[in-house]
């Protein structure tokens, strides 16, 4: 069984595509295989997915050219008729003409995932608002990563009669588990002392992340002379922005940009204080990967209620200025919690894959 997967981006490292990944992964592949439709040649994904037998097909963005885009759709459907079942994920329901030439071609089965539950540009928040009461037309399954997700994407008669199923973003959550040897190390490698306290946070580049706030947290603490740093570990759009209100603020010394990393469960042991104080969130997967891996956590009060999974999670506003997570970050004790992993098995990768499994199987049966 081949399920379609329609990327609103591409396959890069993101929460989405990390996710997504993660359950390719661990799905039994004599079972169901993925095939992804994305809007450029390289992704960061395509080996991995080639190698587990997977396809990938290119198709232009929509919005920059909806009749190519239209044209190469149709045409991937119609050579490639084994079809029966489209997943599509999103942040927003422009998905929903996909959903619709999907239905044209014959395919009945669509699942619709949102990602998100919110957007800061206004063309987005004016199209989902206009779009989503026509999903229910087209979605044969409606999938989400939090309450918050669901009731951005889907219209209010679907969330209020409960039509819709909580699918728990997906992670390794051994990977993240403290490891002190790898806090040595990579403090060594990364030049850092034991007396310096590591903020750190995990996430693209983008302005949603809300990364200046960080510099802006940095700046106050390090105008009191304390020893810390702030660490970023991400790639995206604000890279340059960024290392230039580093130079304007003046702290080269203090903040490290270590860009794209594939190992971010060992570069979290370094960190003291997990600082995430994105606008809006589907969920916040690095989050989960903090709060198992012990760290204090302290994020923006208006992120989805799933994250408080451990006491770690503290919730501040992001709208009354920086001085109130200055304080927080300076009141911790920079100590992690005891985690239960049991407490997280609603992201486990291996569960969440066998749910999704199921899923597939059941409309495979309704053929």
């Amino acid at each position: 069984m081949r399920v379609l997967q329609i990327l609103i981006g591409n396959l890069d490292q993101g929460g989405l595509e990390n996710n997504l990944i993660e359950l390719y992964k661990n799905i039994d592949r004599e079972k169901v295989q993925f095939d992804f439709i994305v809007h450029k040649e390289e992704n960061y994904y395509n080996s991995l997915v080639k190698k587990m037998g997977g396809k990938i097909y290119v198709v232009p963005y929509k919005s920059k050219n909806p009749f190519g885009y239209v044209k190469k759709f149709k045409e991937l459907l119609k050579n490639n008729d084994y079809y029966h079942i489209v997943h599509i994920h999103t942040s927003y329901s422009i998905v929903l003409f996909d959903a619709m030439l999907c239905k044209k071609m014959g395919i009945n089965n669509i699942i619709f995932h949102g990602h998100a539950s919110e957007s800061n540009r206004l063309k987005q928040k004016i199209l989902n608002k206009l779009l989503r009461s026509f999903i229910p037309k087209y979605s044969s399954l409606n999938l989400a990563v939090s309450d918050s997700a669901a009731r951005w994407l889907y219209p209010k008669n679907v969330w209020k009669k409960k039509n819709i199923t909580i699918l728990n973003n997906s992670i390794d959550i051994e990977k993240f588990k403290f490891d002190f040897s790898l806090r040595s190390r990579f403090r060594k490698k990364l030049s850092i002392d034991d007396d310096t306290i590591v903020l750190g946070t995990t996430g693209r580049l983008d302005g949603i992340k809300n990364h200046t706030f960080l510099l802006e947290v940095l700046e106050k603490i390090v105008q009191k002379g304390l020893n810390y740093k702030l660490i970023i570990i991400g790639e995206g759009p604000q890279k340059e922005f960024l290392e230039k209100k580093i130079d304007e603020k003046y702290l080269n010394n203090y903040a490290i940009l270590l860009g794209k990393r594939d190992n971010i469960n060992e570069l979290l042991n370094v960190f003291d204080i997990f600082l995430f104080p994105s606008l809006y969130e589907g969920l916040g997967l690095s989050v989960v990967e903090a709060e198992i891996n012990g760290l204090p956590c302290i994020i923006n009060e208006t992120l989805p209620t799933e994250l408080n999974i451990s006491k770690s999670v503290i919730r501040k506003p992001i709208d009354q200025g920086c001085d109130i997570w200055v304080q927080e970050i300076l009141s911790q004790k920079q100590s992690r919690e005891y985690i239960n992993l049991n407490d997280f098995i609603k992201f486990s990768n291996k569960s969440n894959a066998k749910i999704l499994e199921k899923i597939y199987e059941g409309f495979d049966k309704s053929e």
